[in-house]
């Protein structure tokens, strides 16, 4: 496994920013003790209208780790209205993330696809997360 620091350090890439959208506190607290240990720099949201807020206040690009079912305001609500914004959805490099057995509306799947967002299922593996955080994050770099 390379930590971030090593990737960055390997393609002299800034340190990664990654924000962990999740209604669930267990799961934003283990991704962020998993990527913070990696050297990520790391923020949290508990809802997706917290989540775009500080997406749209952020000073460096993000790798945005977006659940997809949360009350109210859910990653796909998240998803189009960063994707209706040019200049969130260039900035930012979003992982939508959900249940493993849960089935995604085909609307959902039929955007992920042309936005080209990929999908990370849980309960993922954690060699699985720093794989998506670190193509998210090589992502940035080549839109940026």
């Amino acid at each position: 496994m390379v930590s971030a620091w090593k990737r960055a350090e390997k393609a002299r890439l800034p340190v990664t920013h990654v924000l962990i959208v999740d209604d669930d506190a267990d799961t934003r607290k283990h991704l962020r003790v998993l990527l913070s240990e990696e050297g990520y720099a790391v923020a949290e949201a508990a809802d997706g209208h917290e989540g775009l807020r500080l997406m749209r206040e952020a000073a460096r690009p993000l790798v945005v780790l977006l659940d997809y079912l949360m009350p109210e305001f859910n990653g796909f609500d998240v998803l189009r209205a960063v994707h209706a914004d040019p200049s969130l959805f260039q900035r930012h490099s979003v992982v939508i993330m959900t249940s493993f057995g849960r089935i995604i509306p085909f609307e959902l799947a039929r955007f992920m696809t042309v936005a080209d967002v990929p999908l990370l299922r849980k309960p993922f593996d954690l060699d699985q997360v720093l794989e998506a955080v670190g193509d998210a994050a090589e992502r940035l770099v080549t839109y940026s």
